[in-house]
């Protein structure tokens, strides 16, 4: 099989943003997420990947407390914890990742894609941090972005702490406020 650099490009941005928001990755053996022979402005953009990445370390720290706690998966099907909305039930190119952030990974070549949100929850845009919200038990046809972020949405209510890049904490919430440990 014959990909065009520019697929292949794309395909392996899109592999690597959806890498860096899944549970489970490789970036923190040591190995290094990109190709040797990556051009430097997406070198650039891989390593603001893992930063952004590490930004959600105390998040998922403690996704997989809860997971070791009460077997719940830190990635898992909508379904999972909406069970009542029966649009979840065949989605299968969305997933949680834990109780707060819902993953839209957008296919190679999109320009736009469809997003579902579970009824129960009303949403708003995680890397956009603006006033827009998401109702849930909606659907709604969303811009991809530039291949530099994947679409990724924080359920309204939910803490997502993070961690600085001064290694002080904070709510990435609706209202910022600083958490000092």
């Amino acid at each position: 099989l014959h990909l065009s650099i520019r697929r292949q490009r794309q395909m392996c941005i899109r592999d690597r943003l959806f890498s860096a928001l899944a549970s489970m990755d490789a970036w923190n053996t040591g190995f290094v997420p990109w190709p040797p022979d990556v051009s430097p402005p997406n070198a650039a953009m891989f390593a603001r990947l893992v930063a952004e990445r590490q930004k959600l370390q105390t998040f998922l720290y403690s996704a997989y407390y809860q997971q070791s706690t009460t077997g719940v998966s830190v990635a898992r099907a909508l379904v999972v914890d909406y069970p009542d909305d029966h649009a979840t039930w065949t989605i299968a190119d969305q997933f949680l990742l834990g109780d707060g952030l819902m993953v839209a990974p957008a296919p190679v070549n999109a320009t736009q894609r469809s997003v579902h949100f579970p009824s129960g929850a009303n949403w708003t845009d995680f890397w956009r941090n603006d006033s827009t919200v998401f109702e849930g038990g909606t659907t709604h046809q969303l811009p991809v972005s530039d291949d530099t972020t994947i679409p990724l949405f924080q359920r309204l209510g939910s803490v997502v702490p993070l961690l600085l890049d001064d290694g002080v904490k904070a709510n990435a919430g609706r209202n910022l406020s600083l958490i000092h440990i």
